[in-house]
C-alpha cells in the first residue's frame, strides 16, 4: 500500500511542477467601442459594448496598452475593436484597430 501511496504523491508533485512552469493562462476577450480621451502614452478611457463572459457595456472605462504604439493609429472619438487580454494578475489590451464608420 504504502508504494502506491508513494507513487501517488510523485504524480502529484509532478504534476504541481508542471503547472507552475507553465506559467499563467493567457485569456483573451474582444472588445469594441469608442475613444473617450487618452491618459499619457499607455492609457486610453472608452466607452464600449457588452464582452460576453466579462460584462456588460460600459459609459466608461480605462484600458492600458502594453504597447504605447497600440494606440497611435487612433483619435479620440473613433470607433476601435482590440483585444483585451488577462494573464495571471495582469491586463492590458492589444490590437487596437480604426473601425470605418
Amino acid at each position: 500500500m504504502s508504494r502506491v501511496l508513494c507513487v501517488a504523491c510523485v504524480l502529484s508533485v509532478a504534476g504541481l511542477v508542471a503547472a507552475c512552469a507553465s506559467g499563467p493562462q493567457r485569456i483573451e476577450h474582444p472588445v469594441e467601442g469608442r475613444v473617450l480621451e487618452f491618459r499619457g502614452t499607455h492609457g486610453v478611457l472608452m466607452q464600449h459594448g457588452d464582452i460576453p463572459g466579462v460584462m456588460g457595456p460600459m459609459e466608461t472605462m480605462a484600458f492600458t496598452a502594453r504597447d504605447s504604439t497600440e494606440l497611435e493609429a487612433v483619435s479620440v472619438g473613433d470607433s476601435v475593436h482590440f483585444v483585451w487580454v488577462f494573464e495571471g494578475q495582469f491586463n492590458w489590451i492589444e490590437g487596437v484597430e480604426h473601425i470605418a464608420e
